[in-house]
């Protein structure tokens, strides 16, 4: 995380992982595994690392939903959201 945002995070839960198949640049279909977590920081500053991403942004959850391209993307962000809410986490709305 800190390479991407500049901030030290901590693991809270696991989320689903997401698997699926892409063709390399020599055209062989080659597996991928993407493993999502829930996390709160733990100190750094919010920052862009240009070379990897556009921006970063704090959002509340529904800009945040609204703004998801794949439904994927949706649905996982609601498992976050109940997962939030059973740790009592307040930053949901």
């Amino acid at each position: 995380m800190k390479e991407e945002t500049g901030l030290d995070c901590r693991i809270t839960q696991n989320l689903p992982s997401l698997r699926y198949s892409y063709r390399d640049s020599g055209g062989r279909l080659r597996p991928k595994v993407v493993h999502y977590f829930l996390m709160e920081p733990v100190e750094g500053k919010l920052s862009v690392n240009v070379h990897e991403i556009d921006a970063v942004e704090w959002l509340v959850a529904r800009e945040a939903a609204s703004r998801l391209t794949y439904q994927h993307d949706r649905e996982l962000l609601e498992v976050a959201l109940g997962k939030e809410k059973q740790t009592g986490s307040e930053n949901t709305q």
